[in-house]
């Protein structure tokens, strides 16, 4: 991991621009590494931390089931090593990489992959027979709708996961994050030229087309012209039909706001007129996208399955330290909480995750059981209780929690650095503001809880940003 962080710290913009969208060893070190987990698959108990084993054991009680999944890791370590870009490209072939990708989805995709819970989203891509025609048949469309915090995000990576396993030479695959929180990631044109420039990558022919199209915008002897909706249609049609099927995942078409509409008709389009193409999309089911989708796309309605449900509130638990001691201290108060998150959820993981930062909030088991028998039944009820506490617990905590939140949507991946730096000025009443005002930045995160969350950049630097689109609504 530390070569392949190298690699990329170290590679320059444009090499990163190539790398950042594939499996980042080569493949001679990943055949290393597969034949080092044949070596260690009869010791894995030993060969993992024991201290990250435990924890997998006591949060999914289930050792059989985990390792099922640890002998997937090395089939899924042999996969991503065909998804490796197929093409060697030079200099001027990365610069119109760099013209085309004015968005790059890769660590959206990084985000949904690390916040799912082993084993969960198995009911869609092992059980759902919609999901499995939409996966075995060539040009489907499927539409994943569902309600604000049921987890669609984190599907989208499951279902991205899953399509990678088809890729090979002559099934492609290309995904976009439509994400409130970078406009740029809302405009039809940077969805579209995404799905160009990851499709390209993976074909000499199909990069061919792409090649062409920058030399009619950059010509020679007169000025550039921007890329332009309808001729990226075009382009996108002439590089699937390169491949005999092209696998394209587009999460949140609902966050596009005004765009919504423009987009939902465009992807659809794409679809209609690219028989290469199986396009599934995930946003809210909201009446705009019903419309454009619900002729020829299958639809599949998400909601938190009980069983992840409680695999979610199992693990989560065994994470938080002020709960994981509880199923030997207190086992009753431990499984009322557990009972009770997984019946009021109403399919919404976010719903869980503020109540188990709320709980831990509380200093004593009387108050974790007196919350527990006044659950805000709603998310916008429940982050009305939040701020609640937030002004309860007075004015310094409360402007800080209004600075963070201003700035967190005002200056979107905002360094956290920065962030901490910028508070702690705000909120400061002295003169000679110095190192020692700076708050630290695990106050920043308790104060805020379930408000925002820590994120990385594609370099592994921190920033912060809304735990979710409904906290901005």
């Amino acid at each position: 991991l530390k070569k392949a962080l190298s690699d990329f710290d170290n590679g320059g913009k444009r090499r990163m621009i190539a790398r950042s969208l594939k499996w980042p060893f080569s493949a001679e070190d990943t055949k290393a590494l597969i034949a080092q987990m044949d070596g260690h698959r009869n010791t894995i108990s030993l060969a993992l931390s024991a201290d990250t084993l435990n924890k997998m054991l006591k949060s999914l009680e289930n050792q059989d089931k985990i390792m099922d999944g640890m002998s997937s890791l090395k089939h899924n370590v042999e996969r991503l090593t065909k998804i490796q870009t197929r093409i060697v490209l030079n200099d001027y072939q990365q610069r119109i990489l760099h013209f085309f990708l004015r968005v790059n989805p890769q660590s959206n995709f990084q985000t949904s992959v690390r916040l799912r819970q082993p084993l969960t989203g198995l009911w869609l891509t092992e059980s759902d027979s919609t999901f499995q025609k939409w996966i075995s048949l060539p040009h489907s469309g499927l539409w994943l709708s569902g309600i604000p915090g049921a987890g669609k995000t984190v599907l989208s990576g499951v279902v991205i996961e899953e399509a990678l396993q088809k890729s090979n030479s002559s099934n492609a695959i290309a995904f976009f994050y439509c994400d409130y929180k970078n406009s740029k990631s809302l405009q039809l044109v940077n969805i579209l030229s995404s799905l160009a420039v990851q499709l390209a990558q993976q074909n000499d022919k199909a990069f061919h087309f792409l090649e062409i199209y920058y030399g009619q915008l950059n010509p020679a002897n007169g000025l550039c012209k921007e890329p332009e909706a309808n001729e990226l249609h075009d382009l996108l049609s002439l590089i699937a039909s390169t491949f005999e099927n092209v696998f394209v995942i587009v999460d949140g078409l609902d966050e596009c706001g005004d765009n919504v509409e423009e987009v939902a008709a465009a992807v659809r389009k794409l679809f209609e007129t690219s028989p290469s193409i199986s396009l599934a999309i995930f946003s809210r089911n909201e009446q705009d996208i019903r419309e454009e989708l619900a002729d020829s796309f299958a639809h599949i309605e998400i909601a938190a399955h009980t069983e992840d449900l409680d695999l979610f509130v199992r693990s989560e638990m065994g994470k938080r330290k002020q709960l994981r001691n509880l199923s030997t201290q207190a086992p009753t108060l431990s499984e009322e909480i557990r009972q009770k998150l997984v019946t009021g959820a109403q399919g919404m993981f976010r719903w869980v995750t503020c109540q188990l930062d709320y709980l831990c909030d509380l200093t004593t088991n009387r108050a974790r059981r007196e919350a527990l028998a006044s659950l805000p039944p709603t998310l916008p009820e429940t982050y009305h209780r939040l701020l609640q506490r937030v002004i309860q617990s007075g004015p310094t905590v409360s402007k800080l929690v209004r600075y963070v939140l201003h700035w967190t949507i005002s200056e979107p991946y905002m360094a956290l650095a920065e962030m901490r730096d910028a508070v702690s000025f705000a909120i400061s009443e002295v003169d000679d503001f110095g190192t020692d005002d700076l708050i630290d930045t695990d106050e920043i995160f308790k104060r805020c809880s379930s408000l925002v969350r820590k994120a990385y950049t594609t370099k592994g630097e921190p920033n912060i940003e809304l735990a979710h689109f409904t906290v901005e609504q």
